[in-house]
Parts: structure tokens; sequence; C-alpha cells
């Protein structure tokens, strides 16, 4: 079974905690590549259970009001060729209210 994480990097904290919670994915992983009782079977359950939970601790962060791919994009030409724009009005206006030292509402803040 293939697992996959979601990594936000729209703001520097985020990139931090990815960091954070990567280094300790790599140590849980490897912790139980060294366990002898468990069967291979149960070591690859166990390592999908600890990616299910990074991928978990990065997501609740803070949720991106850009958001998933849902189709329907919005999509602009830039220098560096489309660029995504759905959502991008909110998200500068938080960064912006964030660097003013404004005080950002619950759905603003990062929780990770």
């Amino acid at each position: 079974m293939t697992k996959r994480l979601t990594i936000p990097c729209v703001h520097i904290d985020q990139i931090r905690t990815a960091v954070k919670v990567l280094r300790e994915l790599a140590d849980e992983m490897e912790r139980t590549l060294k366990q002898n009782e468990p069967s291979n079977v149960d070591k690859c359950m166990m390592a999908q259970s600890h990616i299910m939970l990074a991928h978990h601790r990065l997501h609740r962060q803070w949720n991106d009001p850009r958001g998933h791919y849902t189709g329907g994009e919005k999509l602009e030409w830039s220098e560096d060729g489309l660029t995504s724009i759905d959502g991008h009005n909110k998200l500068k206006k938080r960064l912006e209210k964030e660097e003013d030292g404004r005080t950002l509402n619950e759905d603003e803040r990062f929780t990770g």
C-alpha cells in the first residue's frame, strides 16, 4: 500500500514544522525496522501508521485558503507560468495581517 504526505509550504513556520515532523517520522520508522518481534507485514503496517500520523500533523497546522485541487482552478499567467490565484487574496491578507502584528482569528492561526 502506498501512503502520501501533503506538506503545506506557504509560511516559514510550516517549513519548520515539516522539518521536525519528517525527522520524527524517520526516527519512528527506523525504530520500527529495528524491532525483532513484529513480522515484516506488521512492520509495514506500523510504518503506514507513522506516515498517516505525520500527514495528519502536517495537514492540521493551518488551513491553506487556496485549498486542495477540486477542479475549476482560477489560473493566471505570470512570469513563472500558470499560477493558481484561487484564495490568493485571502492568503495575502493573512500574511499582511501577521506582518503588521495584528491579531489573527482562529482560522488563520498555525497549530503545528
